[in-house]
């Protein structure tokens, strides 16, 4: 027997509501746990307790030691540093560590602190002796250096350095500066010999490559080096010259293989064809090779 019906709208809504009472107690009692928990920790001087979990943390300027926040004792010319661990402080720009002072840096006369604070540079126009700055001593076709170097200039384009001086390049005939400015190199077609460039002899069938490096020249298509010369690759009927310059320099048409120096034609079996390379054979599907044939292997 019925006593009643509840209408279905009416008992989703009494379920939505249901859930989100049990989640919000839920979250009160977890908050109230974690305040209590909080309550409940020993938090030394100078301290105060992490946002998270049940620990502490020192304020800036001091350090745990044991279950006591100890203060960091700085040295002069030193400032604390935001880091939790070390030794909680650097020294200030200009001044270095000794020990656990910080001491000056002694900047000698024609010099700066370098960007980092913690040592010093010599001035354009000068360089390091020791711990002094000299000025630099330049040579004629020379130029100061922008770039901190250890003799602090360098030569002009067309002279290169020797003995603390600039010397003139000697270019040879049918050659050329480099970028650089300080070596030489042979126009093309001219290759390098003692202190000169020799023309380079090209042979017939041939023709000179722009590489500056390994052979000056390589063989025309249909041709390969051979003992300084370019000697014609002999093709093989049902052959043609390859784009690879190793090998024989030819290879076959599909349907033939590579024979000494022929193209024979490749014999296929019944139920068989040719495989990717052209060159092969492979049975056809369900056959199988046995003995230079194609069996069924069902």
């Amino acid at each position: 027997m019925r006593l009643f019906s509840i209408n279905p709208r009416w008992l989703r809504l009494i379920q939505t509501v249901s859930k989100f009472c049990v989640a919000g107690c839920l979250t009160g009692s977890y908050l109230a746990g974690s305040a209590l928990a909080q309550n409940d920790i020993s938090v030394p001087a100078n301290a105060q307790a992490e946002s998270y979990g049940n620990g502490w943390q020192c304020d800036q300027g001091y350090r745990a030691s044991g279950e006591i926040c100890q203060k960091i004792q700085r040295p002069a010319n030193a400032f604390l540093t935001k880091i939790t661990y070390g030794r909680g402080w650097d020294c200030a720009r200009g001044y270095r560590e000794d020990s656990d002072a910080c001491i000056a840096i002694p900047v000698p006369e024609n010099a700066y602190l370098n960007s980092f604070g913690d040592g010093w540079t010599c001035e354009r126009g000068f360089t390091k002796v020791d711990e002094t700055c000299v000025g630099v001593d330049l040579p004629e076709n020379g130029y100061l250096d922008a770039v901190s170097s250890t003799s602090g200039w360098k030569c002009e384009r067309g002279f290169k350095a020797l003995n603390k001086e600039c010397v003139a390049v000697e270019v040879p005939v049918n050659a050329f500066l480099l970028p650089s400015g300080q070596k030489w190199q042979c126009d093309r077609g001219f290759r390098k010999a003692g202190s000169g460039c020799a023309v380079v002899e090209v042979p017939e069938h041939g023709f000179l490559k722009h590489s500056a490096f390994g052979s000056e020249w390589e063989c025309n298509r249909g041709f390969r080096s051979v003992s300084g010369e370019c000697v014609k690759i002999p093709v093989p009927a049902r052959g043609y010259l390859s784009i690879s310059s190793y090998g024989s320099g030819w290879q076959c048409e599909r349907g033939f293989k590579a024979e000494l120096d022929s193209c024979l034609a490749v014999s296929v079996p019944a139920n068989a064809h040719l495989d990717y390379s052209g060159h092969k054979w492979e049975c056809d599907r369900p056959y199988r090779k046995n003995n230079g044939v194609c069996v069924r292997s069902d």
